[in-house]
């Protein structure tokens, strides 16, 4: 017997076992990293899709909550601007358009110090608060809104006991079905409102919404929609 042409036999069997081994580990291989690739692109697709989904959610919520501002009015008045007069000087305002400083009466309120006495009904008027309690409203955009909802006790107030005074009141009683005259039965009742942030005084008011409308054009400027005419 040829004993190296055996040897030989046996060593290339060996070798073939070995290249078959290797190959089917490979192949296990290949096929592990597949479908770890699968599993992976699957994960961060059903993720993204996740989130671009929410963010989609929380840009319809901002567009409605701009809508909302832009369909808000407010009315506030003013007492004791020409040396301590009783008359009270009432002004329109879009809740956009308190960022124009030039506005009519709007330096002649800000220059008042005194606690800005509210109605409730002007609380009522705000359905942009609404969205502070959204679950889709941007955090920042909420804590904006937050200084405008209703807490702290309530204090009935004479306006004729103040001889300086600003006052938000209810926009829809001047309206023309219920407009607030000499002889009309309709009467503000006014309060002060101890912890609400803006009722410390009209400039507070007025920050806070300056504040707002600054934090809704931060968040959708990260987005591209920098071009609103939101001033």
């Amino acid at each position: 017997m040829d004993i190296a042409a055996v040897i030989k036999a046996i060593d290339g069997i060996g070798a073939r076992d070995w290249i078959d081994y290797a190959s089917l580990v490979l192949n296990a291989i290949g096929l592990f990293v597949a479908v770890g690739t699968l599993i992976f692109a699957v994960y961060i697709y059903r993720r993204f899709s996740l989130r671009q989904q929410l963010l989609e959610k929380q840009k319809e919520t901002v567009f409605d909550l701009v809508h909302c501002l832009q369909n808000t009015t407010f009315h506030f008045g003013i007492k004791g601007l020409n040396d301590g007069s009783k008359t009270t000087y009432g002004h329109f305002a879009k809740f956009f358009d308190l960022k124009n400083k030039d506005m009519p009466r709007l330096q002649g309120a800000l220059s008042h110090k005194e606690k800005l006495l509210v109605t409730i009904e002007a609380f009522e008027e705000w359905q942009f608060t609404q969205f502070v309690n959204n679950p889709f409203t941007p955090r920042s955009i909420a804590a904006a809104l937050d200084p405008f909802i209703l807490n702290g006790p309530l204090v009935q107030c004479n306006g004729d006991d103040f001889p300086k005074l600003v006052t938000l009141l209810s926009y829809n009683a001047y309206n023309d079905k219920n407009r607030i005259g000499k002889d009309s039965p309709t009467k503000h009742l006014l309060y002060q409102i101890e912890g609400c942030p803006i009722t410390k005084d009209f400039n507070s008011f007025h920050k806070a919404c300056t504040e707002l409308s600054s934090k809704i054009n931060e968040w959708l400027a990260e987005f591209g929609a920098a071009d609103l005419n939101l001033r």
